[in-house]
């Protein structure tokens, strides 16, 4: 429910609400442990569309780099950088404490999202 909350508001343009939604997923999957309901790479998919819907650049990974640090300029406050940064934490949930990957789905958010307190880490070797 909640996911769907914050897809429907990426699709309508509001990166507030989208990234309140995402919030509450992330916490949710953070405590339960559970990766299931965090489909972070349809995410990112819409996050870049709200992007080129706003007049963020997005075709080429490069564009993608420019258009996140534009965004990260313009710092606190503005809506898609909240939402950037809720997006960025999902990632370090999902690859830091949950252990679904190797590596970040969204490595050009990682200066966005602070590093998980929760010392629950997933062994390394699960990737080796």
């Amino acid at each position: 429910m909640l996911l769907g909350q914050a897809t429907r508001a990426m699709e309508a343009g509001e990166a507030s609400e989208a990234a309140e939604a995402l919030q509450r997923v992330e916490r949710c999957v953070h405590e339960n442990r559970s990766a299931e309901s965090l489909p972070l790479d349809e995410l990112r998919e819409r996050f870049y569309h709200l992007l080129h819907r706003r007049g963020f650049y997005v075709s080429t990974e490069d564009e993608i780099r420019r258009s996140v640090q534009e965004i990260r300029e313009i710092g606190a406050g503005f809506d898609l950088y909240e939402l950037a940064r809720v997006l960025a934490q999902c990632d370090v949930t999902l690859t830091q404490c949950l252990g679904v990957r190797p590596q970040r789905y969204l490595p050009e958010l990682g200066a966005l999202a602070s590093e998980c307190g929760c010392q629950v880490r997933c062994p390394p070797e699960k990737f080796e």
